[in-house]
């Protein structure tokens, strides 16, 4: 039986992704930390590396083209960033792993 997953249903996934701490469940390696790319510049490899790290532990975001699956910013202020994860016109924010805390440059 196949499932249609809706945008609703990936971003319930994604955002489950992104609480889980690295190696969350016993024997699985799913679930990252965000927080190891919080030091560095979000640029272009650093985005496609999150989004490699969310392929791999969820397959059913290999069937989008990055044009549906990306990562998306917003200034909040004159040093700050607000990274999200877009999926179409869908915008989850990307959290630390610890805290509310957004992750910015």
């Amino acid at each position: 039986m196949n499932y249609i997953f809706r945008a609703d249903d990936i971003k319930r996934m994604i955002e489950h992704w992104l609480a889980t701490p690295p190696n969350g469940y016993v024997g699985v390696t799913y679930g990252r930390n965000p927080k190891e790319l919080r030091n560095r510049p979000m640029d272009d490899d650093t985005a496609d590396t999150l989004l490699q790290w969310m392929r791999e532990d969820m397959p059913i975001l290999k069937q989008l083209s990055d044009n549906d699956l990306s990562v998306a910013h917003e200034e909040v202020n004159f040093e700050t960033k607000q990274f999200y994860i877009q999926i179409g016109e869908i915008l989850i924010p990307i959290k630390t792993e610890t805290s509310n805390e957004v992750i910015g440059v």
